[in-house]
């Protein structure tokens, strides 16, 4: 399970948006796997959205296109992220 200030990977052509008063005002399709760090769940439908931020802005995205990301280590000294 993700929680607030995990890093997570989303894959191309994953639909983020915004909500501004209940109403859904802007939009962004990802054109490329993407990574976003994961600011809270959306809070009137919890485990379904995560608010995400994603190039300095929040948005939500729907939970089932989150993946998380883990260290691992492959014996060089140095942590690399991945899935």
């Amino acid at each position: 399970m993700m929680t607030k200030g995990d890093l997570a990977y989303v894959p191309s052509e994953v639909l983020l948006y915004q909500i501004e008063n209940g109403i859904p005002h802007a939009y962004h399709k990802l054109s490329k796997p993407s990574s976003v760090i994961i600011i809270d769940t959306h809070e009137d439908k919890p485990m379904e959205e995560f608010k995400v931020l994603y190039q300095g802005q929040t948005w939500l995205v729907n939970s089932r296109y989150l993946y998380p990301m883990e260290d691992k280590n492959y014996g060089d000294s140095e942590t690399h992220r991945s899935l």
